[in-house]
């Protein structure tokens, strides 16, 4: 029996691309957001009974993937995907990438565990199912049964490494298993040494556990403990404890942009409004995935009733990323604020297009639509 070994850097690059576009933890978006990028790196997807596949609906998926990727026809090749299944159901990618485009476009997560769940009824011993069943499960928010499936995938023999640690890790922060949650976190450094999101996560559950000390000693120190403690202390309202912990990284990093990053906050938490700005135009960061930075600046903006000035902010971090929800919503608001109804009208019309059925977005058009009618 032959055996068909495809090395998936194609499908790999769709993973990617369908991660970025959703949400996998909202609460933890302060701490973990920038470090979201590529969670899962490739793996090797072996079909044991290929040579018995139908050819026919081989070639139909091999259009559809090369629709869905290269030419990003998804409407298409999603009918293509389809067809191939009605011929042969013992297909592999076609559920993969179906299963993500129901999971970050539709946001019909029961619709793509189903399809998963079938697809392992003929390929039971395929890790790559049981990884894709935890991401699914994960964003409908069965965190324990995201978890099960994410370890099912490592026992079948997904390989292990950082990614899928940090995914453990991030769900056991979730279910408030934070011991468990560090250990994930310590396993995923072991495959990724650099890891930043694995370390800001441990410290954070060794803070939550009260173990400074400890969290501490697990970053070595570092830059990454010091930015990472003192967000968490003003995420708390513990200004002392996030001021100390600034003023002992002032010395040990001078100059350094993430802790003046940090400083910028406390000032506006502190209502030093004018000493916030300061730092941040000293900095002239205007790239808004300096996270807390950039968010900071538009804060105090609004806060000093610059709104003009915040609006053009915006406008200017549009240019860069025309697509980014959270700018967009921030933008809709000032406008809102600046009396500017139908700019924010279209704003929130076009996130409801990225964001089908949101209520909140529903109910701020409907607000503004009896505002200016």
């Amino acid at each position: 029996m032959l055996k068909k070994s495809y090395n998936a850097t194609v499908f790999i690059l769709v993973f990617v691309f369908i991660l970025s576009i959703e949400s996998y933890a909202d609460s933890m978006e302060d701490y973990f957001s920038r470090f979201s990028g590529n969670r899962i790196k490739k793996a090797e997807i072996v079909i044991n009974d290929y040579d018995e596949l139908d050819q026919d609906a081989l070639a139909i998926e091999d259009r559809a993937i090369e629709k869905f990727i290269i030419e990003e026809e998804w409407d298409e090749s999603m009918k293509l995907f389809k067809s191939a299944l009605k011929i042969e159901q013992r297909l592999v990618y076609a559920p993969i990438l179906m299963a993500q485009y129901y999971r970050a476009v539709e946001k019909n997560y029961k619709k793509a565990e189903k399809l998963l769940k079938d697809a392992i009824k003929f390929h039971p011993d395929i890790a790559q199912f049981y990884i894709e069943l935890g991401e699914t499960c994960w964003v409908f928010g069965d965190i324990e049964k995201s978890m099960k499936y994410t370890l099912t995938g490592l026992e079948k023999g997904f390989p292990k490494q950082e990614g899928v640690y940090y995914n453990l890790a991030l769900s056991s922060y979730s279910l408030e298993k934070l011991d468990d949650c560090i250990n994930y976190c310590k396993q995923g450094i072991s495959y990724d040494p650099a890891s930043e999101r694995c370390k800001k996560l441990m410290i954070v559950s060794y803070l939550d556990l009260n173990q400074s000390a400890n969290a501490l000693f697990s970053s070595g120190d570092s830059l990454c403990y010091y930015t990472t403690a003192a967000n968490y202390y003003m995420d708390h309202r513990k200004e002392e404890s996030a001021a100390f912990i600034i003023e002992k990284a002032m010395e040990l990093y001078p100059g350094d942009e993430e802790i003046l990053s940090c400083k910028s906050r406390l000032l506006y938490i502190e209502n030093d409004l004018e000493g916030a700005l300061e730092i941040i135009e000293s900095l002239q960061v205007d790239d808004p995935y300096n996270y807390f930075l950039y968010n900071t600046k538009g804060a105090v903006l609004v806060t000093m009733e610059k709104y003009e000035e915040a609006i053009e902010m915006y406008k200017s971090a549009l240019e860069k990323y025309p697509d980014d929800s959270d700018i967009l919503s921030k933008m809709a608001s000032l406008y809102l604020i600046v009396y500017h109804y139908r700019a924010a009208r279209a704003i929130y019309s076009r996130l409801l297009e990225k964001h089908p059925g949101d209520i909140d977005l529903e109910r701020k058009i409907n607000y503004i639509d009896s505002v200016i009618h």
